[in-house]
């Protein structure tokens, strides 16, 4: 995932065997993401074309494009994320870490527990749960992802819910990036 500003602007594969990774995977940046590097920049007031990539594009300390993510996340609206998820605790425990990880000040996750078979999923859930004061353990014994999304969604305490996959690694900026646009 490329970024610039913190923004995503594009994917690309790069060669973990280049020779010389600091001159081979700016250049193969640029040449992938020339358009959405240089609308960005444009955008952010700056010259296309004259941004370090491999400094991640720094030059700027408060850069315009994140105006509208402070606007946002001063008046932050709750927003409860939702993972439905069924006897699969190591691949939702590596999800939680980086919702954990958000950078938006109000939120809470609701782990809706789907028909399980063990109780790994409600352990795991009280452990981070009671650390972290912002998940909650939900069971669900209809099966079926729709019935743990519905589920969530009667005990959502949210003005916002975003729903999300046990075996997701989201962004550390998925909530405020959604909340914008509302």
């Amino acid at each position: 995932l490329a970024r610039l500003h913190s923004h995503p602007i594009g994917c690309l594969t790069l060669a973990d065997d280049a020779e010389d990774p600091e001159i081979t995977w700016p250049r193969a940046a640029r040449t992938a993401l020339v358009g959405a590097l240089d609308r960005h920049l444009r955008a952010d007031g700056l010259k296309p074309g004259a941004l370090d990539l491999w400094a991640g594009g720094a030059e700027l300390v408060d850069p315009p494009c994140l105006d509208e993510r402070r606007r946002t996340l001063e008046s932050a609206p709750e927003v409860t994320v939702i993972i439905g998820t069924r006897d699969r605790s190591d691949r939702l425990d590596a999800c939680l870490k980086t919702l954990l990880a958000l950078d938006y000040p109000a939120f809470d996750v609701l782990v809706v527990d789907n028909d399980p078979t063990t109780s790994d999923t409600a352990e795991l859930v009280a452990a981070r749960g009671a650390a972290t004061g912002k998940i909650a353990y939900l069971r669900e014994d209809r099966r079926g992802l729709g019935a743990a999304h519905n589920c969530g969604l009667a005990a959502a305490s949210g003005t916002i819910v975003a729903f999300t996959d046990d075996d997701d690694a989201v962004d550390r900026y998925l909530l405020s990036e959604l909340v914008a646009p509302f």
